[in-house]
C-alpha cells in the first residue's frame, strides 16, 4: 500500500487534464463593493473547498444577479456580478512576467430571445511567477448595472482566451422585479462576505462584498446578508417587524433575529451577519419575513446557501468513517497507528496524517487532501453501490480514489454470456488495471493486479 500514496501525489501533478477535471475547479471568488458599480478588481484570499455539484463545465465564471425596486425618488436596477478566475487561462512568458489576455462579452436576452443589452470587456492579468497564476488574488470581477423591464432574461457570457482563441460560454437565466407590487415591498436577498480588494492605485481595502458562490463554513465562517425594505406611502409613526432565519438541511427553522423598526424614508437598507463555522455541512435556505405593525401584511424572500466544512472535521464526521476513507491510501504502519488513538487525540492524529502528505506545507492549501476528497466525491457518485451497510465503493471506485482517472479505457465483451472486461491504462505508473463484469449489469470487480486491493 505504500505506493498508493505515491501514485496519488504523482497523479495530481502528472495528469492535470484528465476527463474528471471538469468536475472540480478552483473555488470561485467575487469582490464587488456592496451595490457598487466598480469595473475590475483583483481579489485576495479564497476558499480551498468546493462541493463538486456547484461547478459546471464552463470556465471558472460565476454570476449573481440582484434587483433593487423602484422608489418614489430612485429607479430600480439589476446588478450583475461576474468573476473570472485565471485558472483556465493560458499564461505566456513576457519579459519577467506571466501574462494572460482575455475578452469578456456579456449579452442580455429577453424572453423572446431578443438582444436587449451588451457589454464588452478586455483585460490582462500579469503575475510575477507561473505558480501564482492559479492563486485567488488574481481573480477578476466585473460589476454591472442594467435598467431592465420586469420579466425573464438570460445572460450569456463569452470568455475568450486571446492566446488560444478558446471560447468558454456560460448562460444564466434570471428574473427582474423592479416594480413594487404593493406599497410595502422588499428586495431580493444579497449574500456577501468580508474580503480585501486591491484598487487601481494599489491600495488594499477591506469591505463587505457580494459573494455569488454562496459557500460558507470553515473557511468563510461569517455570512453577511443585505436587503432593502420599500414603503411607497410614508406615514408618521409607521413601523414594521422583520425576521431573519435559516432552514437547515433537516428542514428545521432557526430564528436568527427579530427586529421592530420605525422608518421615515422610502427605502430602508438592512445588513445582518451571523457565524456559520459550527453549522453542519449541507444546503440551507435563508429567510427574510416582513410583518406590518398589526400583522396585517407579510412578505417573504429566501436565498439558498451552502455550508461546506472540512471533510476531516470530527465535529461532523465520525473517526471511524474518516479511517474507512483514508484506508485507501494509508500505509500498513499508518493504518495500524491510527487504530489505537484515544478519543481526545483523534482530531490531532487525523490532522497530522494529512500534514505529512502535504506537498506544499508552507501554504494553507493541502493539494493531496483536496484531490483525495474530490476523488472520493466522484467515486461515490459514479462508482458506488447501496447495501445493508449503506453506500460503499465498488472496486472501480476504490481504484479511482487511489490512482485517479485513467489515461485511457479499453472495453470488450468476452463471450456469449455478455461478460465484459474494462481495462484502465495508467502509462505514467506503467500500470494496467483490469475489471470484469460477469453478468453485463455494470458491476465490475477487479481481476488484475489483484494485489492492488488485497490489503483493504
Amino acid at each position: 500500500m505504500a505506493r498508493m500514496s505515491f501514485f496519488l501525489t504523482r497523479h495530481l501533478f502528472l495528469n492535470p487534464n484528465s476527463w474528471e477535471d471538469f468536475v472540480m475547479k478552483y473555488l470561485f471568488r467575487f469582490a464587488v463593493i456592496i451595490l457598487g458599480v466598480l469595473p475590475v478588481f483583483k481579489l485576495y484570499a479564497g476558499n480551498t473547498w468546493l462541493d463538486e455539484e456547484r461547478t459546471d463545465n464552463a470556465a471558472a465564471i460565476f454570476v449573481e444577479n440582484w434587483s433593487a425596486r423602484n422608489t418614489a425618488i430612485e429607479r430600480g436596477y439589476t446588478l450583475l456580478a461576474i468573476e473570472i478566475s485565471p485558472a483556465d487561462l493560458v499564461f505566456t512568458r513576457e519579459t519577467r512576467e506571466y501574462v494572460a489576455r482575455y475578452t469578456l462579452d456579456v449579452l442580455i436576452y429577453d424572453k423572446k430571445n431578443e438582444l436587449v443589452e451588451e457589454k464588452f470587456f478586455k483585460d490582462i492579468i500579469k503575475t510575477p511567477s507561473y505558480d501564482q497564476t492559479i492563486q485567488y488574488k488574481w481573480n477578476r470581477l466585473f460589476s454591472m448595472r442594467f435598467h431592465l423591464d420586469d420579466g425573464e432574461y438570460q445572460a450569456e457570457l463569452r470568455l475568450t482566451d486571446e492566446h488560444t482563441r478558446q471560447e468558454h460560454i456560460k448562460r444564466v437565466s434570471f428574473e427582474v422585479h423592479t416594480t413594487n407590487s404593493f406599497n410595502l415591498d422588499v428586495s431580493d436577498i444579497l449574500l456577501a462576505r468580508r474580503n480585501e480588494v486591491e484598487q487601481d492605485d494599489g491600495e488594499v481595502v477591506r469591505s463587505i462584498l457580494p459573494f455569488p458562490p454562496r459557500l460558507y463554513g470553515a473557511e468563510e465562517p461569517c455570512l453577511y446578508c443585505y436587503f432593502e425594505i420599500y414603503n411607497q406611502e410614508i406615514q408618521q409613526g409607521d413601523s414594521i417587524e422583520y425576521t431573519i432565519s435559516y432552514v437547515d438541511p433537516e428542514n428545521r427553522q432557526q430564528v436568527l433575529t427579530r427586529k421592530k423598526v420605525w422608518y421615515n424614508t422610502h427605502k430602508l437598507p438592512v445588513m445582518y451577519s451571523f457565524d456559520t463555522a459550527d453549522l453542519a455541512p449541507g444546503t440551507y435556505r435563508l429567510l427574510v419575513e416582513i410583518h406590518t405593525e398589526f400583522g396585517e401584511f407579510q412578505l417573504e424572500r429566501e436565498k439558498t446557501f451552502l455550508v461546506y466544512q472540512s471533510p476531516i472535521d470530527l465535529r461532523f464526521k465520525s473517526y471511524q468513517k474518516i479511517l474507512e476513507e483514508i484506508r485507501l491510501i494509508a500505509t500498513k504502519e499508518e493504518w495500524k497507528a491510527l487504530q489505537d488513538i484515544p478519543v481526545p487525540l483523534q482530531q490531532e492524529a487525523i490532522n497530522n496524517f494529512w500534514k505529512q502528505k502535504d506537498p506544499t506545507p508552507e501554504t494553507q492549501r493541502n493539494e493531496v487532501l483536496t484531490e483525495f476528497y474530490r476523488r472520493i466525491n466522484l467515486a461515490r457518485r459514479f462508482f458506488s453501490r447501496v447495501n445493508p451497510k449503506g453506500m460503499t465503493l465498488t472496486d472501480q471506485g476504490k481504484v479511482y480514489v487511489m490512482l485517479g482517472a485513467p489515461d485511457k479505457i479499453l472495453r470488450q465483451v468476452t463471450d456469449t454470456f455478455h461478460r465484459q472486461v474494462e481495462v484502465w491504462l495508467y502509462p505514467h505508473q506503467k500500470l494496467q488495471v483490469v475489471f470484469q463484469d460477469d453478468f453485463g449489469f455494470g458491476d465490475y470487480h477487479l481481476i488484475a493486479p489483484y494485489t492492488l486491493l488485497s490489503d483493504l
